[in-house]
């Protein structure tokens, strides 16, 4: 009977209502019951009604801070992340902290020097918005490397290294706070070195068990924090010895950049006494920064993790190992999922590979088929120039013939005058002499003072000689009218020889411009032919198993380990995925993929063969086209960008497996106020040329069905409105 009293007196207390009116209500209802002969006043402006309501508020604030307590003392209820952070550590758990984004810098040494020139590590690049990318680890220009033809490729991460000065007062569990972190950065997990009096102590996720020389990071704490042990979890530095913590300040997800982006260095390198010209770019976006690990991903994971015990032996650990992993360069990892392959289908490592050399072969056919198409033209060029070298050979036959002729006829004409002049040239030395002989007649007659008479016989003697001249000069006359006709053939036969020679000039200069095409269609068709030979080594390079093409030799090493005799028969694949600067899932790095292959063979059990590979292939890339009816007096333009941003929110973030369907998207968006109607559709997937839409995946109701293997992304979201009046 005393316990069902207790029991009523209990729930008469209802220790549920917390709030300042039940407080207040029940304080009252005390009065009225305990103290009704004493206390009667029950005006709102009495003393005691004003006791009772102060004391009714301290009950509600204390009750207010004692369920953010309680609260705040469970994972799953924990609102802050200092409480999650907290709760997840004593979990075994230590919430991540930011990232730095990275990136290949493609550096040129524009001259030649003499001397080698170091990239040292730590060498900073400046990126867009002042962000600062800094060299990961040194990379040596030999005088051989140097120069305008040749690059190398720097790794950099983005943040800037800060180093900070600590004296220890030999107490226990010592915490110093990173002061000098930027407000707009965070300290990057795992890229702090602490150092006590010059002696590196050792970095754990969380203190461990031992007197050995270690030292746990709060990079979750405001601001971060340097923890030491305490003689049983850690040792303890001594007394006034000098603590040096050097860490790197990241931007996390904001210092993520696009290609092209980093063009410069933030200071002249200086090598010799002598400043170094370089050219630099990041041919591609940096990849894997990210913030400190939000509050939902530590709540799903420090449960997984603890529960794996830090160990991997069903697909559930993998994932919560996988899935939680971070590294200091390359970033952390999105999402994960651990498959147990049991044939080629199921194995992405493979598949991967495979996808590899079809898309390497693809790319070789696409080379080929253009190689071919150029030959072919080149060829039909050809074909066309020999046609009209063979008419200008007819054409130059045909010239050199009628130039054969007029020469010819040339030749016998100047001949013949040849023969004319000859005979002009007699004819003169004859009137030379029949003058000569005249004149000798003439001086030998004989002269009288006052008569000027002559015989007859002198007379028909001078005669005669003047007959002779006029004979041989009519026949010079006739010869010289000859010879002139004839010179006159000639000339126009020589004419004709000058024309007949321009134009085969001409028809060699065709010629010339002819072969000269020949020539360059030949060297192109050279140049094509080298392609394809090219082409064919890599197209061996790629199926020959002897030779050293990355996919092959993958093939080769990742079977070598499954079938290596050490009793491994189970195969796990973990494919993985990062997140762009949009948050949407994009291929790892080839760095985080191998630091997450070392972490989880640490874990594995021996008879397991782990294997991680990337995710890129099995992103299913999602085409959504919706139709949303607005309500009069909203913005289309606005509830347009909010219906973009509640589909993008679908899409981002989703597990591997887990398939789209039309009601998904249509209840996130008939939430957005505003939104009369909806029509969502979706439509298929994209292909991997970005721009084809496959619907293989399509069920009757356009719903996107996936594998277990795959996981849906973004592809293109379409959004059109019309207004409703309502």
């Amino acid at each position: 009977m005393a316990s069902e009293l207790a029991l009523g007196s209990l729930n008469r207390a209802r220790y549920a209502g917390l709030d300042f009116d039940t407080h207040n209500d029940d304080l009252l209802a005390r009065l009225q019951v305990k103290y009704a002969a004493e206390f009667n006043d029950f005006s709102v402006a009495s003393l005691g009604i004003m006791l009772l309501d102060l004391t009714a508020y301290g009950l509600d604030t204390l009750s207010f801070y004692l369920d953010r307590r309680a609260t705040d003392m469970y994972l799953s209820t924990a609102r802050t992340r200092r409480s999650v952070a907290r709760t997840s550590r004593q979990l075994g758990y230590k919430m991540g902290g930011a990232v730095a984004s990275s990136v290949d810098l493609r550096v040129v040494v524009n001259d030649v020097h003499t001397f080698d020139v170091p990239i040292p590590a730590g060498f900073q690049f400046d990126g867009p918005d002042d962000l600062i990318f800094e060299a990961a680890e040194e990379v040596l220009f030999t005088p051989s490397e140097q120069g305008l033809d040749n690059f190398k490729y720097v790794p950099c991460y983005e943040g800037e290294t800060i180093q900070e000065t600590f004296v220890s007062d030999g107490t226990s569990a010592q915490v110093f706070e990173l002061r000098r972190v930027p407000s707009d950065k965070y300290v990057v997990q795992g890229a702090v070195v602490c150092t006590v009096d010059g002696a590196t102590w050792e970095e754990v996720s969380l203190l461990e068990y031992g007197a050995t020389d270690q030292v746990e990071v709060g990079y979750n704490d405001v601001p971060a924090t340097i923890r030491f042990g305490d003689g049983i979890f850690g040792n303890i530095p001594a007394a006034e010895t000098s603590i040096v913590v050097t860490y790197v300040a990241s931007r996390g997800k904001s210092g993520q950049v696009q290609a092209s982006t980093i063009e410069s260095e933030t200071s002249s390198l200086v090598v010799s006494f002598t400043e170094i010209a370089l050219t630099v770019t990041n041919p591609e976006g940096s990849v894997g920064g990210d913030d400190w690990e939000s509050i939902s991903s530590a709540k799903a994971f420090a449960p997984k993790v603890r529960k794996s015990g830090d160990s991997a032996v069903v697909g559930e650990d993998y994932e919560a190992l996988a899935g939680s992993f971070s590294d200091p360069l390359f970033g952390r990892v999105a999402v994960a999922k651990a498959l147990s392959s049991r044939s080629a289908a199921t194995d992405l490592t493979v598949q991967n590979y495979l996808l590899d050399i079809r898309n390497g072969v693809d790319v070789l056919n696409t080379s080929l088929l253009a190689a071919t198409t150029a030959i072919v033209s080149a060829l039909d060029s050809i074909d066309s120039s020999v046609i009209t070298l063979n008419s200008d050979v007819v054409d130059i036959t045909s010239q050199q013939s009628t130039i054969d002729t007029e020469a010819t006829s040339a030749r016998s004409n100047t001949r013949t005058i040849k023969d004319y002049t000859g005979e002009i040239g007699v004819d003169a030395t004859d009137i030379g002499n029949f003058v000569t002989d005249g004149k000798s007649a003439v001086d030998a007659i004989a002269t009288h003072a006052t008569t000027s008479q002559l015989t007859t016989a002198d007379k028909n003697s001078l005669k005669g000689y003047f007959d002779l001249i006029q004979s041989e000069a009519t026949a010079i006359g006739s010869a010289v009218v000859n010879a002139e006709a004839l010179a006159n053939a000639a000339i126009s036969d020589l004419n004709s020889v000058l024309s007949e020679s321009s134009d085969l000039s001409v028809s060699i200069v065709s010629i010339s411009s002819v072969s000269s095409s020949i020539n360059t269609q030949s060297a192109a068709i050279r140049t094509e032919a080298s392609g394809i030979d090219t082409d064919n080594d890599t197209l061996v390079d790629l199926v020959d198993p002897t030779l050293s093409s990355s996919a092959v030799y993958g093939i080769n090493t990742h079977f070598d380990r499954i079938l290596a005799n050490d009793c491994k028969a189970n195969l796990v694949t973990v494919p993985i995925l990062v997140r762009d600067s949009g948050g949407f899932y994009t291929a790892p790095s080839s760095g985080l993929v191998s630091s997450l292959q070392t972490f989880l063979d640490g874990r594995k059990e021996v008879t397991q063969t782990v294997s991680v590979t990337s995710g890129e292939n099995f992103l299913i890339s999602a085409v959504v086209r919706a139709r949303v009816g607005v309500f009069s007096g909203y913005s289309e333009a606005v509830i347009q960008t909010s219906v973009v941003s509640v589909i993008e929110g679908v899409l981002r973030d989703r597990d591997f497996g887990v398939s789209l369907y039309e009601s998904d998207l249509d209840d996130v968006i008939l939430d957005v106020v505003g939104v009369a109607f909806v029509n969502t559709r979706i439509q298929g997937h994209l292909d991997t040329d970005g721009t084809t839409i496959l619907t293989s995946r399509l069920d009757s109701d356009s719903n996107l069905i996936i594998l277990d293997s795959e996981i849906i992304s973004r592809g293109t979201v379409t959004v059109t409105t019309e207004v409703v009046s309502e």
